[in-house]
């Protein structure tokens, strides 16, 4: 019997081979994946006219090499107006730092409206009262009068010239119009240009941090120019219409006459050691006279004191006493009264001329509180503006300040001769408010029987000498 073979198997293969062949595998994988042969789609430039096509997307056109460059101060450009000059683009998910800080647009001023603003160090801000702008002219109500400037009325240009003398030069103008043609009249009138008052108020300055110096936070600056759309302090001196304004107390205003357009630059200076922060201010421009201002007079005596109150009342705001000239007046309280301790008198340092920043230092930083009511006790029974102050400290100085808010027309206030028996002048108080000199007085010591300040002084009716303080030990 034969025995069944065993199954031929085929001989072994060489490991060299398949060390070969998988070598040689991994040596194609690499030469595939080099750089070279991979795609870079920006490396793969796209013909001209094969572009996508965009009608709302189109960049400019070069210009020709012989075209003349574009003047952006031409009157071409400035037709389109000042909307486009400060674009500031909104990246709400973009930090500011990361897209660049864009520069500050030129605001456009109205007639009589005050613009606000914000002003870091050595930051500006730029305004702009256009030609054309603005009607002339408002009625002025509550107390009338002749419409002229008052003696001693505050300029800080130095330069510029008062109501009363504009006002003077338009009449005088207008005598120098009579006699000539309606064309040369017409000719004359525009060469002779308008009036233009320029007013600013400091509403909030640097805070003090170390009382280095016995002054208030540096002040700001104004800057006018008729030809520069940015004045400021890098604004050569022949392109402004005055040497740079600055602020004292808080305000500064200038005046000028012209035709054209008008650019106002308002700069906040570099910090000293001593003070942090930031200034805000209002500016505004008017046809009718300045929006804000300053009076360096005084407006009302102290009529009585004890050790935690006092009661103050301004000259008569009235030639009568007409019954329906006081209502006319008690109905539209215009007037306020702001006290600062002495002890805390670098609060105001530098807000002493200023109507809005007095009245939120007043506001934000006070536990003073003052009563206005009006009267016609003392003086011929006329009209006045009477002040309850409370919550003094006995023996104590304080500084006051009398503030006149204009409201939504014109306030007329006497100013009254020295013989306080004529009216010399009258000071227009506008939308922006008016403020008098600043006063001190001190309350007395010791314990007093408040009897006047609680009944209305009725003392004063009988005899101011009748009367003597009683004080209580």
């Amino acid at each position: 019997m034969q025995l069944p073979q065993p199954p031929k198997l085929a001989p072994p293969r060489s490991r060299p081979l398949v060390l070969n062949i998988a070598f040689s595998f991994f040596i194609a994988l690499w030469i595939c994946l080099q750089p070279y042969h991979l795609v870079h789609a920006t490396e793969i430039p796209v013909p001209p006219e094969y572009a996508p096509h965009n009608e709302i997307d189109q960049t400019l056109p070069h210009a020709p090499p012989q075209a003349p460059l574009i003047d952006t101060n031409g009157p071409a450009i400035q037709e389109r107006g000042l909307e486009e000059a400060g674009y500031a683009p909104e990246f709400t998910y973009f930090d500011r730092s990361l897209i660049g800080r864009q520069e500050a647009e030129v605001v456009k001023l109205e007639n009589n409206k005050n613009k606000t603003g914000e002003l870091a160090p050595k930051a500006s801000s730029f305004f702009v009262f256009e030609k054309g702008t603005g009607a002339r002219k408002r009625e002025a109500s509550v107390l009338t009068g002749p419409s002229s400037n008052p003696p001693g009325m505050k300029n800080t240009s130095g330069g510029s010239v008062s109501e009363d003398t504009l006002e003077g030069a338009d009449l005088d103008h207008e005598d120098e119009f009579e006699g000539t043609s309606s064309q040369d009249s017409l000719g004359r009138r525009q060469a002779a240009g308008r009036n233009i008052w320029i007013s600013a108020n400091t509403c909030k300055q640097p805070g003090i941090t170390a009382k280095i110096s016995e002054n208030g936070p540096p002040q700001l600056s104004l800057y006018v120019s008729s030809s520069e759309q940015k004045p400021g302090p890098d604004t050569p001196r022949e392109r402004l219409i005055a040497d740079p304004i600055q602020f004292e107390g808080g305000f500064a205003n200038f005046t000028t006459q012209t035709d054209e357009d008008l650019f106002v630059g308002v700069a906040a200076p570099e910090l000293v050691p001593g003070f942090e922060g930031s200034w805000s201010f209002e500016v505004a421009a008017s046809l009718d006279g300045y929006y804000h201002n300053y009076l360096a007079r005084d407006y009302l005596y102290m009529v009585d004191t004890d050790s935690d109150s006092a009661v103050f009342v301004t000259v008569n705001l009235s030639q009568s006493n007409n019954t329906d000239e006081f209502n006319k007046i008690k109905d539209n309280m215009p007037f306020t009264m702001y006290t600062f301790s002495t002890k805390n008198a670098t609060q105001h340092w530098g807000l002493e001329h200023s109507y809005c920043g007095l009245q939120n230092l007043f506001n934000s930083a006070n536990n003073i509180s003052v009563n206005t009511t009006f009267t016609t006790k003392f003086g011929g029974g006329q009209p006045k503006a009477q002040f309850n102050v409370q919550g003094l400290e006995t023996n104590a100085q304080y500084t006051g300040f009398l503030a006149v808010g204009g409201g939504d027309g014109d306030l007329q206030l006497p100013l009254w001769a020295p013989n306080n028996i004529d009216v010399e002048s009258f000071s227009t108080v506008r939308q922006g408010g008016q403020v008098f000199a600043m006063w001190n007085w001190t309350t007395k010591a010791g314990k007093y029987l408040p009897t006047s300040l609680l009944i209305g002084l009725f003392f004063y009716q009988i005899h101011v000498a009748s009367y003597h303080n009683t004080i209580l030990y």
